[in-house]
């Protein structure tokens, strides 16, 4: 938008047709939110550069000598300037298959899927006798203290508290949001006091916060977690996965292009300018 009057030809590339709002995304997936609310369309918003144009496509490598971008079907467009701005992928550090069993929160298909498996949760719990399974059903477990993490948490116990009345067989009030994290306090980025002050909050709205609790084994029953010299297991329906990113693989692809240096995360390491 800011290159809209100069005299030059852009091309913006996407995997998507919309742009995200990833810090809404929670309250997508507890409902207070539609998903269009944090989705605009990238159309309309590019529609008023006449020098601008957009494809829906992955980038997946980059030829730095020829100046040119591969397409995910194999076709190349050439460039004088490339700006990457790919965002970053949830990581299971090095357990990939985690991801077939729990929740991610990167995406608006995540948002959406977690909404379901949330709500389908209480309707389950409603349908069954069995004490042990309803427990299971309405135990709500978050991994990963971060910004992410801590607001789920807390909207998910906001959100189960309004559910009263709303059923007859089991009591919504009952859900248990248990927020774990292998640090030892939460929203480790911010000061202590902050941090503090977060999980009290977080506690006043029913969220168990369990601190210096690495996650060890995710199925689709529980969490095996290991707090200490101690493991213990959590019995759940619904794990969500909010503890780590990752740079995503075109940025790898880049880096080996152009010969730059990347920290663990795989993001490029930039120069002051």
């Amino acid at each position: 938008k800011a290159l809209r009057k100069a005299d030059v030809d852009v091309t913006m590339l996407a995997k998507t047709s919309h742009h995200l709002f990833q810090p809404l995304l929670y309250q997508v997936a507890a409902g207070a939110l539609a998903p269009s609310d944090c989705a605009a369309p990238l159309r309309p918003a590019l529609k008023k550069g006449s020098n601008t144009s957009f494809l829906m496509t992955e980038v997946t490598d980059v030829d730095a000598e020829r100046r040119q971008v591969v397409l995910d079907r194999g076709d190349r467009l050439d460039y004088d300037s490339l700006i990457v701005a790919c965002g970053a992928q949830t990581s299971y550090f090095g357990h990939d298959e985690w991801k077939d069993v729990s929740c991610g929160l990167k995406t608006l298909a995540d948002a959406v899927d977690l909404r379901k498996r949330f709500y389908g949760a209480f309707e389950e719990a409603e349908r069954t006798d069995d004490p042990a399974a309803r427990a299971e059903w309405l135990t709500f477990v978050v991994i990963g203290g971060g910004p992410t993490g801590v607001e789920v948490a807390g909207e998910l116990a906001i959100t189960a508290e309004s559910m009263k009345r709303q059923f007859r067989g089991i009591d919504p009030g009952d859900a248990r949001v248990i927020l774990l994290d292998a640090g030892d306090r939460v929203v480790s980025a911010f000061s202590e006091r902050l941090s503090g002050k977060v999980a009290q909050q977080l506690a006043e709205l029913g969220v168990t916060v369990r601190e210096g609790a690495r996650a060890t084994a995710i199925d689709a029953r529980g969490v095996t977690i290991e707090v200490g010299d101690a493991t213990e297991r959590i019995d759940t329906r619904t794990v969500i996965w909010a503890a780590g990113v990752h740079a995503v693989p075109l940025t790898g692809a880049l880096a080996r292009a152009t010969g730059a240096s990347t920290d663990r995360g795989g993001r490029i390491e930039v120069n002051p300018d």
